[in-house]
């Protein structure tokens, strides 16, 4: 670039860099969604409680309703707030780093700031207020994700250019997923770590990159080394572990909290699979089978744990099933097929279908650990040897198979894997009938 234009470049452009301001932002604002939500989740499961027992209180509604309010009111202010100033960043930030770059005229400088805001996936304020306002709060978790994914992006941007180094970890989109999980896992508490998180990677990039403005940032010249997570599985397996024991404490207090731990767990298998996604059919295969195994463990531990509230949930449920041991062979093993195949055929669904698969099989499970305490009373062992029956065995083996096909049905032949699911499953129903009947 020739002198002159170097010096146009600073006139067009010197004066609009110094009104520039980069402030940080407090985060009282927007740590109270997650407080709310929270809020709102504990009080509404505490309402369903009271309403299976025929004791709903006026107190506990009242409560509900406050907090869906609170939800409401703050995550949309939190969005509208956050959006705006993470938007103008772009935009100043984004016209700053031309000029510290050397960049040309200032209609060139429009054309690569329009380069820049294309990437960011971020609704505008307004529309971030709509949502928030038509989903009561819950399309927080989401927005606040993709503020974070577009903030970080922006981050590593400017690193290199103005640094000369990476010092942010890549959030890669998968992790959105992960995050969405968590929020269910942990009943929304996790949304206010989140959302702290958010404003304080802001803050330090404000004090990285432009506590120098209007002058460049000092190149950083010593090793740097980011962070990034990786081993999947294990990640998932303790998350698994984790929250399956933190939710079978809650249904022993009374609180019938698995049924949003199904969600979390479907969406963070689904991040699993997705960064298996590479690997081989078989693999894959073996990997969910594995982890159906675990869950449905621990979805029985879950029941045992809260039997006495998970009682009055499936009151009804239980005395159904006892009435289909009376149907004839053919056509209880085909009520079996069909209610497996609802699940099954379900879970096929690309990248989401580890959410009903999560919630079937959760629920089997938890059905089978409600059962269980009474069933031990009366000596009847069955329960602990139901997973190493044979129909059992075949049926969780199946829907492997249908998981695997939700990840891998771009793959030539990927057809198989839902004919010999069927086929399992069949199988799995006809073998789990006759040993009714043989009881």
């Amino acid at each position: 670039m020739s002198s002159e234009t170097i010096q146009q470049t600073a006139g067009e452009l010197e004066p609009l860099v110094r009104s520039f301001k980069f402030d940080k932002i407090t985060s009282f604002i927007h740590v109270l969604p997650g407080m709310f939500i929270t809020g709102f989740i504990l009080s509404a499961l505490l309402m369903l409680v009271e309403a299976l027992s025929l004791n709903l209180t006026l107190f506990t509604s009242s409560i509900v309703s406050s907090f869906l309010i609170a939800s409401l009111l703050s995550s949309s202010v939190s969005t509208y707030i956050l959006l705006d100033k993470v938007i103008n960043h772009l935009y100043t930030s984004g016209v700053t780093t031309y000029y510290f770059l050397g960049g040309g005229s200032f209609n060139a400088s429009l054309y690569y700031l329009k380069n820049r805001l294309s990437k960011a996936k971020i609704p505008s304020p307004a529309t971030g207020l709509v949502l928030s306002l038509v989903t009561g709060g819950f399309s927080y978790p989401i927005i606040i994700s993709l503020v974070e994914k577009t903030l970080r992006d922006h981050m590593i941007d400017e690193e290199e250019a103005l640094l000369g180094k990476k010092l942010t970890p890549y959030f890669f989109t998968e992790r959105i997923i992960v995050e969405i999980a968590l929020v269910f896992l942990t009943l929304g508490t996790y949304l206010i770590y989140q959302s702290f998180r958010v404003v304080k990677t802001y803050n330090s990039h404000i004090e990285r990159v432009h506590a120098t403005h209007p002058n460049p940032p000092p190149r950083i010249e010593y090793e740097t080394t980011v962070y990034e997570p990786a081993k999947p599985l294990a990640f998932f397996i303790g998350l698994l572990l984790t929250f399956s024991s933190l939710h079978a404490v809650l249904g022993y207090l009374g609180l019938p909290s698995i049924f949003l731990m199904n969600f979390g767990i479907g969406l963070a298998w689904s991040f699993v699979n997705l960064k298996l996604r590479n690997n081989s059919v078989s693999r894959i295969l073996l990997v969910n089978a594995g982890l159906i195994y675990l869950m449905i463990m621990l979805s029985i531990m879950i029941g045992v744990a809260g039997y006495r509230t998970y009682s009055l949930i499936f009151r009804e449920s239980l005395q159904g099933i006892s009435s289909l041991q009376d149907l004839p062979v053919l056509s209880l093993s085909g009520a079996i097929f069909l209610n497996n195949m609802g699940i099954a055929l379900a879970s096929i669904t690309p990248c989401l279908g580890t959410i009903p698969m999560s919630v079937g099989v959760n629920n089997a499970g938890l059905v089978i650990g409600t059962l269980t305490p009474e069933k031990l009373a009366m000596g009847d062992y069955s329960p602990i040897l139901l997973l190493i029956m044979p129909h059992a065995i075949l049926e969780l083996i199946s829907y492997s198979f249908f998981i695997t096909f939700a990840f891998t049905w771009r793959r030539p032949n990927s057809w198989r894997l839902l004919i010999v699911g069927l086929l399992i499953l069949a199988l799995a129903a006809l073998v789990e009938a006759f040993t009714v009947k043989i009881k």
